[in-house]
């Protein structure tokens, strides 16, 4: 019942029907940082903070899978091998920007994998920071946005079950404006439209975990993670 309802949800937000994933994707702590699962087909992938080197032991996908690697850069406009050449330092991006340095773990990158299964692997917070969502800057335009489990709010909405937590894209908003959103359809190697009217767009991201989405912004702005609110109070203090 929860599959239909998500599906079915997900189809108002798309302007075509939804892919249905293998497995569900996971991304949770294990010791100093952090193990993520992601299904991954035979060609491009969207996959956050993600490389060779990281990859466990468990994983279905090996390094010898992976052959190249791209992220974006806005400032540029062009894509940045990372995989099997590191290009970032004669790209002509800014080097001393920590968004292509301390905090490129945030986005998604291009992963072409020449075998389909399940792919997994380690990621850390970036440098110095306690969350992922600490410092989540985007720039003016495209960004690849990865997915991670603090942009989601955990609230129930009409279109769910109760299991799970959730994910919004108003709920994480901050700072940002956005103008358009796409999801990867790694199954038929296609983007995704999501619907322009986010203020009521929650729903059960989970299967987008270690994943990403392309955002675009009017300008350079901050995400925040969304505000956990209780329920629960305390007695009130008499007169």
């Amino acid at each position: 019942m929860k599959k239909i309802i998500l599906v079915l949800f997900l189809t108002i937000l798309v302007t075509v029907p939804l892919f249905t994933l293998a497995i569900k994707n996971k991304f949770y702590q294990e010791g100093s940082h952090h193990q993520v699962t992601v299904n991954v087909a035979n060609g491009w992938n969207l996959i956050q903070g993600f490389h060779p080197d990281y990859i466990s032991a468990e994983s279905q996908i090996g390094k010898n899978d992976v052959k190249i690697i791209f992220a974006y850069s806005p400032d540029l406009n062009k894509y940045i091998e990372l995989y099997p050449n590191l290009r970032i330092q004669d790209s002509g991006v800014n080097k001393t920007d920590e968004y292509y340095g301390k905090y490129l773990n945030l986005r998604a990158h291009w992963v072409y994998s020449t075998k389909a299964g399940k792919l997994t692997y380690k990621i850390n917070h970036p440098v110095g920071e306690d969350t992922f969502m600490a410092n989540f800057i985007l720039k003016k335009g495209w960004n690849f946005v990865g997915i991670n489990p603090e942009m989601f709010t955990g609230d129930y909405n009409t279109y769910q079950s109760y299991e799970g937590q959730y994910f919004s894209w108003d709920s994480i908003k901050g700072s940002c404006a956005y103008e358009k959103i796409y999801i990867w359809n790694w199954e038929t190697q296609k983007w995704l439209a999501m619907d322009s009217n986010l203020k009521a767009s929650a729903s059960d991201f989970s299967e987008f975990l270690g994943s990403g989405m392309l955002v675009k912004v009017t300008t350079d702005c901050k995400l925040v993670g969304p505000k956990k609110t209780s329920t629960i109070n305390p007695p009130g203090i008499p007169n």
